[in-house]
Order: structure tokens, then sequence, then C-alpha cells
């Protein structure tokens, strides 16, 4: 939780570095103002439960929290590769979720209310970045969907992994050995689970055009390949 509002504190900052250049009367401005308060609400949420639960959370490393700084910018460089960002960080957990909440599993009450809270509101921000995508990728040129289709998969790797794997700092708390991290997060379950936290976002890269050949290869290099 402690990552993903952080993640989204950039999601929020990236959001609004967008909406700041839209011309009046755009669709688009009212529904990043309204993305933007909900992400607000859930980073609300998130931190919560986080003060509650009385650990040692620290969230991304240093090093990592350094380079996401930059996250905010990419609207500057191509708002089509921002919205991708914004995949890699809300598809991989929005999968595990919802898979935790038909799995019948026991969650803490609270947990369970802020991700049905979360999951409802996410499938909003999710639809709209899809429908983004497919509305202007088609217009960009050939080498400018080239690039994002070279970007697109070493962001999603990365997001993805972020997301699902355990942080150091949990792993060293519980002293949990090395030989356990591996055996749990590098097993074929888990690589499978991995690639299908991203698989609807493998789809809408074919849907819009950005998935060659060579850049299948790099999606299965990442692991992240259906």
């Amino acid at each position: 939780m402690k990552i993903g509002l952080q993640f989204e504190n950039l999601l929020k900052r990236g959001l609004l570095s967008y909406a700041f250049w839209l011309p009046n009367g755009s669709a688009e401005f009212r529904y990043v103002y309204h993305e933007t308060i909900e992400e607000g609400h859930h980073g609300m949420m998130f931190q919560e439960f986080v003060n509650r639960a009385g650990l040692p959370v620290r969230g991304m490393p240093r090093a990592l929290s350094l380079l996401a700084q930059l996250a905010p910018m990419i609207p500057w460089i191509s708002t089509e590769l921002f919205f991708i960002f914004v995949l890699g960080g809300e598809d991989p957990i929005d999968h595990v979720q919802r898979r935790l909440l038909r799995g019948g599993d026991r969650l803490h009450p609270l947990q369970e209310r802020i991700m049905r809270i979360h999951v409802a509101e996410e499938a909003r921000h999710i639809s709209f970045a899809r429908h983004y995508l497919r509305h202007r990728v088609p217009q960009l040129g050939p080498v400018r969907r080239m690039m994002l289709g070279i970007a697109a998969p070493v962001i999603l790797g990365c997001m993805a992994r972020i997301m699902l794997s355990p942080p150091g700092p949990m792993v060293r708390h519980f002293g949990i050995p090395r030989s356990v991290v591996r055996e749990a997060y590098r097993c074929p379950g888990a690589r499978a689970e991995l690639a299908a936290s991203v698989g609807k976002i493998w789809e809408l890269a074919e849907e819009v055009g950005i998935m060659g050949r060579g850049r299948r290869g790099l999606w299965r290099l990442l692991g992240i390949a259906p």
C-alpha cells in the first residue's frame, strides 16, 4: 500500500502536468481532475492503513524513489508513454486485488474494504487510459509507434515487479531467507502470474499496432509475455 500511494503521488503530478496544457472545453480536463481527486482519496486510505499497521514501512527503495521523480515529466515528452506508465502501475495490482476478492480468502476487514473501493474506482481510470491509447496511438507516425513499442515492455516489466514483489525492508524485517523469496517469486507459477497481470496491456499493444515481431521478443525477455 505504501508503494501504491507513492505511485499514485507520481500519477497525480503527471496528470496535473498533462491537464495544465489542455484547451478550454476539453473533456480530458474534466476526467483528469476527477481521477486526481479519487487518487488523492486512495492515498489517504493507504497511508491510514500503513499507520495503523504499526510496522516500519518504507515503501520504494531510496534509489528508486529518486529515479521515480522523473515520472511526472513524462507527459512533456509523450502523453502516450505516460498512459502506458499509468497502466503499468494500475493493471498489475488491479489484477491481484480482483483475484483475491474473487478467491474467497479471509482478509482483514479494513484491507478488504479498501480493496473493494480501489477496484471499483480504478476501473474508470484504467478504462480512460486504454481508450486514450486506442484513440491516440494510431495517429502517431511509424517512428514514434516503434519507440513506444520498445519502451512499453521495459516500463511494464519494471512496474509489475515493483507492484507484485515484496519490498526488501519487509523481507529483512521478518528475516525471510533469500532462498525462500526466490522459490516463491521466481517459480513458474509466479512468472505466469506476473505475465497475467499485464496480459490486458499486451492485448491493447497488439490492438493499437505497437507490437512488432522484435518487440514481442522483448516482452518474452522481460518475462511478461503471456
